[in-house]
């Protein structure tokens, strides 16, 4: 071969090289994320708890509604996951958000500058989730229903609530590595990206790790400025979300209209501190959502349209007085995890609003387990007696109350079985349940609780000894037919009955194993 021929050959060659290298440059779209991988430094945010974010990153979340149970949609606490690297998917760090027998409806965002209007963007990221009543942290067991979801806001706005938001579908996967994908077309200079986990029940353990974010444009050139940064100010009807700040140190120039929605004013992030609630309906903790086993990029999944605006200035509305009509006597009670205000309105026929006003409680309703409250009851007082005590323990006739005399009474102890009523126990023992509940300071009679010892009260002239009498069956034990989807965690919150006795009485060896169709015994 002459020299001709051999230099043709080497210049085709290095044309090759080059064609394959374009062709790589454009295969591998670069990413548009600042700090992509959640690596360090991981800056304080501020919130309670404390919300350690990797920069380049804002938390959100949705708060609770008024009124609502203190374990519904609680800020996440937001931490590295680093030094525990069996939660990292590359790099030394990854980002860590979690709560602890609470719901919360929350993630993190990021905007990017610099996007070409009409460009086809693609925003993924690995999430890993572990939810557990138990501590394994290996395997998630009774989880907390918690599904992720990624979404861009083509706009650019930082609403995770508003319409222009395309999410990806909600997707259920524990204790493994999964990647979430949702692709959008751009119609701003701006677009923002966000991450979601939905809690939707209030389980030990809520763990959610993020890790590999990556922002690109499908055939498209990278933008001029690839940061958190903004080219456009946000528009101004898109609030920041509740409690959100940002990272960028640069962002000073802030502009806070009097109706607290907050609008840049410089090319970059505004740094918001203590940003003002929306008043938005946040999603609800209970919204169904579907259960896949893979991601899905495909048809996004918006949320509804809502309409923010910001909230009025409450006005200081007096409680109504209470009526002693109504409520004539009270109960002083020690609150127990997980009591509610409700919970206890409903357990002993009171109101919310008189337990309130009683203990000059805030209107969140907020209380903690191991507070003394007085609950006004609508029950009549029990009278106050003030008897002599004897040692065979007869009751003297109340001195303030003028009534022909009456035998004298003793009490026998027993103790409350499965299956008994007030009602049950008087007839057995030829008394009341008026007498009972009075002799025990019973304020609802309906709620009696096995191993409960009672002072029965009885005529020691007529019976020494409880006197057998018929007693009808006890009604047959209610059942339930397990419905996919279900775990004894939720049927315990269903029927309000305890894991344990779910457990004993319907003889499960191993509580993370029941079956569609199995019928269980609920007492």
């Amino acid at each position: 071969m002459n020299r001709r021929g051999i230099n043709r050959i080497a210049l085709l060659c290095m044309s090759l090289l080059l064609l394959m290298g374009v062709v790589s440059a454009h295969a591998q779209a670069p990413n548009l994320l600042t700090n992509p991988g959640f690596e360090d430094p991981f800056t304080n945010q501020g919130g309670e708890p404390p919300r350690q974010v990797a920069q380049g990153w804002l938390p959100w979340h949705i708060p609770a509604p008024a009124g609502a149970p203190t374990f519904q949609n609680q800020q996440p606490e937001y931490l590295p996951a680093a030094p525990d690297t069996s939660r990292i998917h590359s790099g030394s760090n990854a980002q860590l958000m979690t709560s602890f027998f609470a719901t919360f409806n929350g993630g993190v965002y990021q905007q990017v500058s610099g996007i070409t209007p009409g460009a086809d963007l693609t925003f993924s990221t690995y999430a890993w989730v572990w939810s557990s009543s138990f501590d394994d942290v290996n395997v998630s067991t009774m989880d907390g229903g918690i599904a992720v979801q990624v979404g861009i806001d083509p706009s650019g706005g930082t609403n995770p609530s508003a319409p222009s938001v395309v999410w990806s579908q909600a997707s259920q996967q524990y204790d493994r590595w999964a990647q979430h994908t949702i692709t959008a077309d751009a119609t701003n200079t701006t677009a923002t990206v966000f991450v979601r986990a939905i809690v939707s029940l209030p389980v030990k353990n809520n763990n959610v790790y993020l890790d590999d974010a990556s922002l690109t444009v499908a055939g498209g050139t990278a933008p001029t400025a690839m940061s958190t940064s903004t080219s456009t100010p946000a528009p101004t009807n898109s609030p920041v979300p509740p409690t959100a700040t940002s990272v960028p140190a640069t962002a000073t120039n802030t502009t806070v209209p009097d109706n607290g929605i907050v609008t840049p004013t410089s090319e970059t992030l505004p740094t918001v501190t203590n940003s003002p609630v929306p008043s938005d309906t946040p999603v609800p903790s209970d919204t169904p959502v579907p259960t896949e086993t893979s991601a899905v990029t495909d048809t996004p999944t918006e949320l509804p349209t809502e309409t923010f605006t910001p909230s009025p200035t409450p006005t200081e509305t007096p409680r109504p007085t209470l009526d002693p009509t109504v409520f004539k006597s009270t109960v002083t009670i020690v609150v127990q995890p997980g009591d509610t205000v409700q919970r206890l309105a409903n357990l002993y026929g009171s109101t919310v609003d008189a337990i309130l006003q009683t203990n000059e409680l805030e209107d969140s309703a907020l209380i903690r387990s191991g507070q003394t409250l007085i609950i006004p009851v609508q029950l009549p007082p029990i009278p106050t007696l003030t008897p002599s005590w004897t040692p065979s323990g007869i009751f003297p006739t109340p001195t303030r109350t003028p009534a022909p005399p009456s035998a004298p009474q003793t009490t026998i102890p027993y103790t409350v079985q499965p299956g008994d009523a007030l009602s049950r126990i008087a007839a057995r023992f030829g008394t009341t349940v008026q007498a009972i509940a009075q002799r025990n300071g019973i304020v609802n009679p309906d709620r009696i609780i096995a191993g409960q010892v009672l002072q029965i009260p009885v005529d020691p002239t007529i019976q020494e000894t409880p006197a057998p009498i018929p007693t009808s069956p006890p009604p047959p034990p209610q059942t339930y037919v397990v419905q996919p989807g279900d775990t004894l965690f939720r049927i315990s919150l269903q029927f309000g009955v305890g894991i344990a006795d779910l457990i004993q009485l319907n003889a499960i060896a191993d509580p993370n194993r029941i079956f569609v169709g199995q019928v269980l015994i609920i007492r």
